[in-house]
């Protein structure tokens, strides 16, 4: 647009309603990733106790509290590098990105590996000092919820590098149909199986995840580096 020798620049309503509506996209997406994986994580005691009685999901929510932790700790020492995966991004450094998420691995197993140890060596002696009380679960139970804590920070690493580059709908594909399926499938498991089912059926649910995000990482990261 010209007027008295002015130039004025022009706007683009379909740029403009394209961007918005990619943000929004992108916001929802982020938005229904986390509310699944809130479901996901948090509901594992009233499935025990739907499943079981209100007795055992109370014994089984103080090692349940221990893993969360154990994962959650985890998650916060990953957060800080979202904004650095997007930052090396945009500086194409993407051998770089490759070098580090290795490291990331290595550190988690680390992490994990030690964590899980000493659970399994004195996390009784911790949850009857904590509780007051003799609080007793089978072995195999604590090792599912291992399992379940190694899974959800091996999917946690891959997610916080997709999310930094912005690509976030297949994550959020598979928290979608991993909520519908927890619940049906963590039900069925504990009445079959009691409290090891609860566990057992997030390690069953999480199985396409960490298959699947790593894959999409390597994928990308091989596109970018080629080229």
């Amino acid at each position: 647009m010209k007027m008295k020798g002015w130039s004025f620049p022009s706007l683009n309503l379909i740029k403009i309603k394209t961007l918005v509506s990619n943000l929004f996209n992108k916001s929802l997406l982020f938005w229904v990733l986390s509310i699944c994986a809130l479901l996901q994580t948090q509901s594992s005691v009233l499935m025990v106790s739907i499943s079981s009685n209100v007795g055992v999901a109370g014994d089984f929510s103080f090692f349940q509290k221990i893993f969360s932790v154990l994962a959650l700790l985890h998650l916060s020492a990953l957060m800080p590098l979202w904004p650095k995966f997007c930052d090396m991004k945009e500086r194409r450094e993407f051998k770089k990105i490759k070098n580090y998420l290795n490291k990331i691995v290595f550190l988690s197993f680390i992490y994990y590996g030690g964590a899980i140890f000493v659970i399994l060596a004195k996390g009784s002696f911790f949850v009857n000092a904590w509780s007051g009380r003799n609080v007793a679960f089978d072995r195999l139970t604590i090792i599912t919820l291992s399992l379940w804590a190694i899974f959800y920070g091996w999917g946690n690493i891959f997610s916080i590098f997709l999310n930094g580059i912005g690509h976030v709908r297949i994550q959020a594909i598979l928290a979608i149909l991993g909520t519908f399926v927890y619940f049906p499938v963590s039900y069925y498991l504990g009445k079959r199986f009691g409290s090891l089912g609860i566990p057992l059926a997030g390690v069953i649910v999480m199985i396409p995840g960490i298959i699947i995000l790593p894959l999409n990482v390597r994928s990308f990261l091989k596109k970018q580096i080629i080229t």
